[in-house]
């Protein structure tokens, strides 16, 4: 099941305890580390844990769906084979990306390393935008991968431990959706850059943003519809006749923010003000952190055991809380889905609408001692 990575979550200290003793072989400082394989993960695990099981912590620990039929899930832990469901003893295991921002609520130093793998991926990205493109010709560009990732190479007074150049390697070559074109060679790991591939680690700074970028794409790609190949879809949508469109079939205090702007047909305005007024309820009626906005509010107000958590079986409850996650990443920022440029936005900003009203109406239903209007 997917869950949303949220890299300031708190996990189990017997899940944490499972992440770090997978990294311990560079915390240890030992000379040209490299990550472990699971038969030692496991025996070191379950000495420090006799009554737990590495393999049942492994399989509950935070992951997004495969991005593709037959392809592998992502999640904090990568492995070198996953024809098994448990890995095999001699089989390898390493953190991701997301896996060492996670473990950084232990450890500062580790979310540092995560960040700076994204400025790994960053820096591939533009040397990508530097390869040479004509009219008759695209250039693939082989360099040594080494070139970016020295840094993670040499210990710091921030970061304890050192990532050999083939430890990063193998981190990026299982990365999300990843479009690198990795090779293993004798001289080391080499990248083969092409033109647009990474464009999309252009605008990623942190752990945090790249977090964002999964959830978003594992979103989509769940609640993303296959085209009928069989039928045809009329080119524009019909208008939403917004005379039928009533107050009551609607939650009263959303309906009521948005009025002004259904009234006068503002339509680009409706979506981001759905999406602030939810959030803005939910982050009251739960009590989280102020500071705490978007997907990770979400994350924490209606995740099992989250103080709005919905449904009655966990099934019902990631339902609900990859809704809440989607009103927030999907609509939340208008602008990007260019409403004011779409044949249907009345359609979509009333769509929204409904999202909205349907969210804040069970959230009411089940949680009225923390409702106020």
């Amino acid at each position: 099941m997917s869950t949303p990575f949220d890299p300031d979550a708190t996990l189990p200290d017997a899940h944490m305890d499972l992440l770090a003793q997978i990294v311990h072989p560079f915390s240890a400082r030992l000379r040209q580390a490299d990550w472990p394989v699971w038969g030692w993960v496991q025996r070191e695990f379950e000495k420090a844990h006799p009554d737990k099981s590495a393999a049942a912590i492994l399989e509950t620990l935070p992951t997004a769906g495969p991005t593709y039929p037959g392809s592998k899930p992502y999640g904090l832990v990568w492995r070198s084979d996953w024809n098994t469901t448990e890995p095999s003893q001699n089989e390898a295991v390493g953190l991701t990306i997301v896996g060492l921002a996670y473990l950084g609520a232990r450890n500062p130093a580790y979310r540092q390393t995560a960040d700076e793998l994204v400025g790994v991926l960053r820096a591939l990205a533009i040397a990508e935008g530097q390869v040479t493109v004509t009219p008759s010709r695209v250039e693939d560009v082989e360099v040594p991968l080494g070139q970016f990732t020295r840094d993670l190479d040499s210990l710091s007074r921030n970061r304890p431990f050192a990532l050999a150049h083939r430890a990063v390697g193998r981190i990026l070559q299982r990365e999300y959706d990843t479009p690198l074109a990795l090779f293993d060679t004798a001289e080391g790991w080499t990248v083969r850059l092409r033109s647009n591939g990474l464009r999309r680690y252009l605008q990623m700074n942190t752990a945090y943003d790249y977090a964002d970028y999964i959830n978003q794409a594992d979103l989509e790609a769940r609640f993303t519809p296959e085209p009928d190949r069989y039928v045809d879809a009329p080119s524009t949508p019909p208008d939403a006749d917004v005379s039928n469109v009533r107050p009551a079939d609607h939650d009263a205090a959303l309906w009521e923010y948005v009025r002004r702007s259904i009234e006068s047909e503002d339509w680009d305005k409706v979506a981001a003000q759905v999406a602030i007024f939810v959030e803005d309820k939910v982050r009251r009626w739960s009590g989280v952190d102020r500071k705490i906005v978007g997907h990770g509010l979400y994350a924490k107000a209606l995740n099992e055991g989250g103080p709005l958590a919905l449904g009655a079986q966990p099934s019902e409850t990631q339902g609900w809380l990859h809704l809440g996650m989607g009103l927030a990443q999907a609509v939340g920022n208008v602008d990007r889905h260019h409403v004011n440029d779409r044949d249907d936005a009345r359609q979509y900003a009333l769509g929204v609408l409904g999202l909205g009203s349907l969210l804040l109406t069970q959230i009411r239903y089940e949680h009225p001692d923390r409702v106020s209007t």
